[in-house]
């Protein structure tokens, strides 16, 4: 809380800042970055090994194509992005 002096009245200012999750689409993991982690995680949820699918603002972060479905092309993409291939991913 601060406060402020104006024409002789003392003025109380709180401010409330709420943070949103920021959806990155490619960010399977949900540790707000992208990055070959993402991949081993797509991977495994792909062959049943992994944890289920992180979803933000109704986007799943997982499915790098935007065509609603997680399979290993979602994982090729985002390997192929990672090393500098292929266009900019999809927002969500």
């Amino acid at each position: 809380m601060s406060w402020y002096l104006v024409f002789g009245l003392v003025l109380f200012v709180s401010v409330l800042v709420v943070a949103t999750p920021l959806c990155i689409r490619g960010d399977a993991n949900g540790s707000g970055l992208v990055n070959e982690a993402d991949v081993v995680d797509i991977v495994g949820y792909v062959f049943g090994s992994g944890e289920g699918l992180l979803v933000c603002n109704g986007c799943i972060l997982a499915d790098v194509d935007g065509n609603g479905l997680v399979d290993i092309g979602d994982a090729v993409r985002l390997f192929s992005w990672i090393m500098g291939y292929g266009g900019a991913l999809r927002p969500c």
